[in-house]
């Protein structure tokens, strides 16, 4: 027997499957969102009045069909609820505000003193964030009434409101921030693998995913630091549209995994746990190098290792995200694609799509925000609590 959860009605039901379509499409009619969801005109249109009433939504103009009366359509209110997202790339810190159509309204920058930030990181991170998102909001402004919450993109393993950024301190620790940032702004926050949320916001660029069997890779070499500048090597997977996590939080360590033989004489040595890391390694190589191009064995490092990732995923899409390293990226993506093609005629692997991201622009933030609507706004007993709360 087919059971709801535990607070949304039927009623409320209706309405996020509304949503949900509005959300991630364009304007629709009544007789097109009614096609869409299987649910009656008269259904639809009470659901779309319950969506008006909170400003979710509203009229987007007439669908233009050769005769009679244009139908209006319906779309995203998009300055009716707003969502901060947080891009903790530490000592980098990037915050935004996004609207409802995920479209990013403003952004700033600045670092997080890492003399504090070791001596009492939950501390100091959570009075640091309250103070710049709470000023951030004042002076765009907006009323942080309007503010869904915060969504957070932080590195390292991120688990039960923390995350431990093992490749940013001498040694390994867990820095909570979900309820004493929450108590500090008053509202909902979330946390997510910062690579995770890169890729969750470029699938959402590039349309719904919808096919079950749809998996993409995402790599990505970043520059990170103040004080000390170095690349941090990370990824991420997403299968049929949902990002990927292992057991305990875990997610894609790509970054982590071992370089090849070949390259694997003289290895620094690690705080991972994993003497051949990849990230480390290509860190000894820039320092070693005294020139200004890319060493080669970074170049071949790198493209081993997605290499592998192709054997090992089968990927219907891979986002390669250099930007620690953009001269060599057009190099290893038609790498990438004259490798690709020559699986297709050997193990049957086709159909495998190879780019850059559609936008740099501190991506992280604008995935935090999207995990934070998906979670607040598409699960159906949050949605079912906003909808009784918000804007009645």
């Amino acid at each position: 027997m087919n059971t709801l959860p535990n607070k949304i009605t039927r009623k409320r039901l209706n309405q996020l499957n509304i949503f949900r379509e509005l959300y991630f499409g364009s304007a629709l009619t009544k007789k097109e969102l009614s096609k869409i969801t299987n649910l009656s005109t008269p259904t639809v249109s009470k659901a779309l009045s319950g969506l008006s009433s909170r400003k979710l939504i509203k009229e987007k103009g007439r669908k233009d069909i050769p005769t009679g009366r244009k139908p209006k359509k319906y779309g995203l209110n998009n300055n009716s609820i707003y969502g901060l997202g947080v891009d903790l790339e530490i000592p980098d810190l990037r915050v935004a505000i996004y609207n409802l159509s995920r479209r990013m309204v403003a952004s700033k920058g600045t670092y997080l003193d890492m003399d504090k930030l070791r001596k009492n990181p939950t501390d100091h991170l959570t009075e640091k964030l309250s103070r710049i998102l709470k000023d951030f909001v004042r002076d765009e402004g907006l009323d942080m009434n309007s503010m869904l919450g915060a969504g957070i993109a932080a590195s390292g393993v991120v688990k039960d409101g923390g995350f431990r950024p093992f490749s940013r301190f001498e040694r390994s620790r867990d820095i909570e921030l979900k309820k004493p940032l929450e108590e500090k702004l008053g509202f909902r926050t979330s946390l997510g693998n910062d690579l995770d949320l890169q890729l969750l916001s470029q699938l959402d660029r590039l349309g719904h995913v919808k096919d079950s069997n749809h998996v993409a890779l995402y790599f990505g070499a970043r520059l990170s630091g103040k004080r000390q500048p170095n690349v941090r090597i990370g990824g991420s997977i997403a299968i049929g549209g949902e990002v990927f996590r292992g057991t305990g939080g875990s997610t894609c360590e790509f970054g982590h995994m071992s370089v090849t033989s070949e390259s694997a004489s003289g290895l620094p040595e690690t705080r991972c746990g994993n003497s051949n890391c990849l990230e480390s390694y290509i860190n000894a190589e820039i320092k070693r190098d005294d020139g200004f191009s890319v060493p080669p064995t970074i170049t071949r490092a790198i493209e081993q290792k997605i290499k592998d990732l192709v054997f090992a995923f089968s990927p219907s899409l891979i986002i390669v995200d250099l930007d620690a390293f953009p001269e060599i990226s057009d190099e290893i993506i038609h790498e990438l694609d004259n490798f690709t093609a020559k699986l297709e005629n050997t193990i049957g692997l086709g159909g495998v799509q190879i780019r850059k991201p559609l936008n740099k622009d501190r991506s992280a933030t604008r995935g935090a925000v999207i995990n934070h609507f998906d979670q607040s706004l598409l699960d159906p007993d949050s949605f079912s609590t906003l909808m009784e709360n918000y804007n009645q």
